[in-house]
């Protein structure tokens, strides 16, 4: 591997924002969506997105990426910005963490990892409760 400006490690992740075409409907309500974008999301990633931009070389580390149509638009994205890959892990059959996984144990099953940084899974840490 060549080095780089900037080592980037964490949360990488891809989402849809929906803009509807009325707006937004109260609870039990009903709303068209007019348009959907492709996202990218994770403090990792959206950082490496931006140094990029301004010209540092990024390596970028972090979770699994899933062998889906979602990862490989993921993972053409953070080659379009130049972003350096490599150590990213593309997870055949993982598909992502299931809505609704408190953050410690969302990040835990991204990374198999069991405990990382204070953060333990079913548990969530004080950083964590603040966001």
């Amino acid at each position: 591997m060549t080095a780089c400006d900037v080592y980037a490690y964490g949360v990488i992740a891809s989402s849809e924002l929906h803009l509807l075409s009325m707006p937004f409907p109260s609870p039990d309500g009903y709303a068209e969506i007019a348009e959907s974008h492709f996202m990218t999301g994770g403090e990792a990633l959206n950082s490496a997105i931006v140094l990029s931009r301004l010209g540092l070389s990024v390596r970028l580390d972090g979770n699994w990426i899933g062998d889906t149509p979602a990862g490989e638009r993921l993972l053409a994205t953070i080659h379009r910005y130049g972003i350096d890959a490599q150590r990213l892990r593309v997870k055949e059959g993982f598909a992502g963490v299931p809505a609704g996984q408190p953050p410690a144990a969302a990040f835990a099953a991204l990374t198999n990892v069991t405990r990382f940084s204070g953060i333990v899974p079913g548990r969530t840490a004080s950083a964590v409760e603040k966001m």
